[in-house]
């Protein structure tokens, strides 16, 4: 495996949320989950973490992922869940706009980093937290554009998948924003919603550079054909 910088927080933790430069052009995001040989009982412990990632072949599957199925190299992950689970059941879940996750054997430990350039959520149990209503409308927003693939699923999951973390985050933030007159009632129940996500949208207007619609960035075209080839080191 490739050396990795792994953030010294995750050496008291079960797992790290860190960003650097948020909201600029060079924003980094990462998630940092440390998955140990034995238990520390001082904190969440996670066993195994779920997301959807690239695989060799060029498909995008679920995979589970713990410390005796680690990671040959660097892959490319789907924008999605991202699922820990501990030996008691209890799980803690994020949302990331996609971005490339990548494993580093230490003692006693093996610990998985996944970076972004967009923010990766962190979902609590409260459904009408500002990050759980952010995560759960990019999800709509993207369905609206995976129906537009008709069958071709695979071509949508390799679309999106080599999608910008970045670009594809700004642009769902927009299109939620402008959905507004298309939902009201989410926006009149939750008013905080509109207005956190309004400064959301004044944070992330890098100054000089326009936002690229959504539709735009995943319309379905005749170039969904994929060489794995490619990206044999983003691949698992």
């Amino acid at each position: 495996m490739t050396e990795h910088t792994i953030p010294p927080e995750i050496e008291n933790s079960g797992y790290h949320l860190s960003q650097e430069g948020e909201g600029t052009e060079n924003s980094l995001y990462s998630l940092a989950v440390a998955i140990r040989d034995k238990p520390t009982e001082e904190h969440y412990d996670p066993e195994s973490l779920r997301l959807s990632l690239l695989t060799a072949e060029g498909n995008v599957q679920e995979r589970k992922l713990t410390r005796h199925l680690p990671l040959a190299q660097e892959v490319k992950v789907r924008p999605g869940p991202v699922h820990l689970m501990d030996r008691l059941g209890k799980q803690v879940v994020f949302y990331s706009f996609g971005g490339t996750l990548y494993c580093q054997q230490e003692d006693g430990k093996i610990v998985f980093v996944l970076q972004s350039s967009a923010p990766i959520l962190e979902l609590g149990e409260d459904e009408a937290d500002f990050q759980n209503l952010l995560a759960a409308e990019s999800e709509a927003e993207l369905a609206k554009i995976h129906a537009e693939w008709g069958r071709d699923d695979t071509g949508f999951a390799r679309r999106l998948i080599q999608t910008d973390s970045r670009q594809l985050f700004q642009a769902l933030v927009g299109a939620i924003h402008h959905a507004e007159n298309e939902t009201p009632m989410l926006f009149q129940e939750y008013p905080f919603f509109g207005s956190t996500l309004q400064q959301w949208t004044t944070d992330w207007a890098i100054p000089g550079e326009e936002g690229t619609a959504l539709e735009e960035l995943l319309v379905p075209n005749d170039s969904t054909d994929f060489d794995p080839s490619q990206t044999h080191r983003q691949t698992v």
